[in-house]
């Protein structure tokens, strides 16, 4: 029961961040583009799989292209460090050649457990495909909303409950396009710094990095790592060494500069949206809490509907 209220759960909320994120795009196409809302909301979905996949597929065949490389470099990197401090023929060769057949164990049994991963895999991939056709659909049926909405809920309350779905989505907007100028600001100094050091496939990567940094934690970690993996197998333990420097740099910036900075301007995308909070103080919040004859006036203004 739970397992199927997470699949369940988990794509409707991946859903809607992501039109959150898409709906200024769909909307110029609507707008600018005069395209039908349906044609619109596929154009959008089509430019995120392509972005999505494009990405991927360079980072995958960059490592999968230089695994052996990878593997070697680590073997070389490990025996200049025995030269180095004298430790050659002894245990931390034998460390390094344990580590790798501990690697290679681990390869085939996650070989071996196959059935298993394409089981995960197949759960992983069918909440994905769920979450972009929800997206289709809340991006070609983003104007029936309001409707939609006054249709479920009591009439005496349908203008209060459009106004709080309006506030809250209004953040989430607005939170979504801020991790956007962050992540944006991440990938392009790291990509900087790969293009610097001459790390093969830096745009590449540095769009891995991009779409990462949307995944906290996680998806930085990940992202790094193949940076870092890649710059081993081409240029060495030196510059894989500088191109970890860079990855940690950024993201330190990241969460005590540039993360901050965006977020808690007033004016950026998503803060205090509606200006209950900048407002209370001066007198104006009363008009998100309206009373008496001015009740469904009050109510749409706080909305920011006409």
């Amino acid at each position: 029961m739970f397992l199927a209220l997470w699949l369940a759960l988990v794509p409707a909320l991946l859903a809607l961040l992501g039109t959150a994120l898409l709906r200024p795009l769909h909307q110029w196409l609507v707008d600018k583009v005069k395209a039908n809302r349906s044609v619109a909301a596929g154009l959008t979905c089509v430019a995120v799989l392509a972005v999505v996949g494009g990405a991927v597929y360079v980072a995958t065949a960059a490592l999968v292209d230089t695994w052996g490389q990878i593997v070697l470099s680590v073997r070389r990197a490990v025996q200049q460090l025995a030269d180095q401090f004298g430790a050659s023929g002894t245990s931390l060769e034998d460390l390094a050649d344990d580590a790798l057949d501990l690697l290679g164990r681990f390869a085939r049994t996650a070989a071996s457990s196959i059935v298993a991963g394409v089981g995960v895999a197949a759960q992983v991939l069918g909440m994905a495909v769920l979450a972009l056709l929800l997206v289709f659909f809340f991006l070609r049926d983003s104007d029936r909303a309001a409707g939609t909405l006054h249709s479920l809920v009591p009439r005496g309350s349908a203008d209060i409950v459009e106004a709080m779905a309006r506030r809250v989505f209004q953040g989430v907007e607005g939170f979504m396009r801020g991790t956007t100028v962050v992540v944006r600001i991440d990938a392009v100094c790291i990509t900087a710094g790969l293009l610097v050091l001459r790390v093969p496939g830096a745009f590449g990567l540095g769009a891995i990095v991009f779409i990462g940094a949307y995944v906290p934690y996680l998806g930085a970690l990940t992202s790094g790592a193949a940076a870092v993996l890649v710059a081993l197998a081409d240029r060495g333990l030196a510059i894989a060494l500088w191109v970890l420097g860079v990855v940690l740099v950024v993201q330190v910036l990241e969460g005590n500069i540039f993360q901050p900075m965006v977020q808690s301007r007033p004016h950026a995308p998503g803060s205090d949206p509606g200006g209950a909070h900048r407002g209370r103080g001066r007198g104006r919040d009363h008009r998100c809490a309206p009373r008496g004859a001015g009740h469904r006036r009050g109510v749409r203004r706080c909305a920011g509907t006409p």
